[in-house]
């Protein structure tokens, strides 16, 4: 996803700042580096994604294309509205600049 916001000039995505710009931790700590899904707070599908705004866009893309069905669990069993809104925004975004989108969980 980090190829699809420099291609298209959104790396800096101020709608995505806008509608979901709290709770990043502004930091690369080691602690949440690699970790697995339902790891991060309420909003964020790990902890990884609660580093950087661009960070958690990339995450959420690789999630819904190599882990579609364990993201689909976490959403259904977490019941997580936030998390289900950021998904869409990628998906849609997705939809929008590159005419493919990755499958709705």
């Amino acid at each position: 996803y980090h190829l699809i916001d420099y291609r298209f000039g959104v790396f800096n995505d101020a709608e995505w700042q806008r509608r979901f710009g709290e709770g990043y931790a502004g930091t690369y700590a080691a602690e949440m580096n690699r970790s697995g899904i339902g790891t991060g707070k309420r909003g964020f599908a790990n902890a990884y994604s609660e580093t950087f705004p661009h960070e958690e866009r990339a995450e959420l893309f690789a999630l819904l294309v190599l882990e579609p069905r364990e993201i689909a669990v976490y959403l259904n069993k977490s019941q997580d509205h936030i998390l289900r809104k950021k998904i869409l925004y990628v998906i849609e975004k997705c939809g929008h600049m590159l005419g493919w989108a990755p499958p709705t969980p």
